[in-house]
């Protein structure tokens, strides 16, 4: 090797590291007015990657922030007189119309992280597909929770709950007795937990192949039922899988699935 060569390339590299600027990573920020001040619109979002934190409040706009987990750089060229601007590495757009609102990413498989502040009484219809968590805070309509591949956590709400992740956990917190709606928690590798007022009037159905159910609460597990399918040449009869428990005077449809997690459902 030419040790003279061996230095120059050396000194040319520390150069470059010593020209190249570590930037914040970009952040943008969309304030998005809706139609009309519905009681039952719906904010519907799925982050192809990231996080998305939803928080409700009492006004009457929703406020996207959206950043870019990874950092940027800002480069000079080894000529040393040019410099290289990074262009926008995710794009937003929404649309809006009477009871929806719609908001779009366009991440190009990057990770950006969301927060969100929607009014509370709206419904939630969101997802993230890879590579973050989902969190809904203070929201008194429906939910409609996805995430595949990390955890739910949904606490202080009033409304039904659809939530679903196959490698994650899932949370959720009743602020107060939950809508005469069914609710329907899944998750396949994780442990489920319910929380609800201890006054709750419910009906659990509770099915986990592998886990536990736990409760700290006073639930009447029911009689084991046999549901019967019959053709025209044979009847079949099957035990229900679910274990089913009643809180109170039950009502209200609890229906939690879990493969290999535990399953617990404790007061508020």
């Amino acid at each position: 090797m030419n040790p003279v060569m061996s230095a120059k390339n050396i000194i040319a590299l520390i150069i470059l590291l010593f020209l190249t600027t570590t930037l914040p990573a970009q952040e943008e920020e969309m304030i998005i007015e809706p139609l009309h001040k519905a009681e039952q619109c719906r904010f519907i979002f799925e982050n192809p990657k990231g996080s998305v934190n939803i928080t409700g409040y009492d006004g009457s706009v929703i406020i996207v922030k959206g950043q870019l987990r990874e950092q940027q750089t800002d480069k000079i060229t080894p000529e040393g007189n040019l410099r290289v601007i990074q262009p926008y590495r995710f794009n937003l757009s929404a649309e809006v119309d009477e009871n929806e609102v719609l908001l779009r990413c366009e991440s190009f498989n990057r990770t950006v992280d969301f927060d969100i502040m929607v009014p509370r009484r709206y419904g939630i219809k969101v997802a993230s597909n890879d590579n973050g968590q989902l969190t809904i805070l203070r929201i008194d309509g429906e939910i409609d929770a996805r995430n595949p591949n990390g955890n739910i956590i949904i606490q202080n709400v009033s409304g039904p709950v659809i939530a679903s992740t196959i490698f994650g956990e899932a949370r959720i917190m009743f602020s107060s007795p939950p809508a005469d709606k069914p609710s329907m928690i899944t998750s396949y590798n994780g442990n489920i937990e319910i929380r609800i007022p201890k006054e709750s009037d419910v009906d659990f159905a509770v099915k986990t192949a592998r886990g536990e159910l736990i409760t700290d609460l006073d639930l009447r597990t029911q009689k084991r039922e046999i549901k019967v399918v019959s053709t025209a040449i044979k009847r079949i009869y099957n035990q229900d899988e679910a274990v089913k428990a009643r809180l109170n005077k039950g009502g209200t449809e609890f229906i939690l699935n879990s493969y290999y997690g535990n399953i617990s459902v404790k007061a508020k």
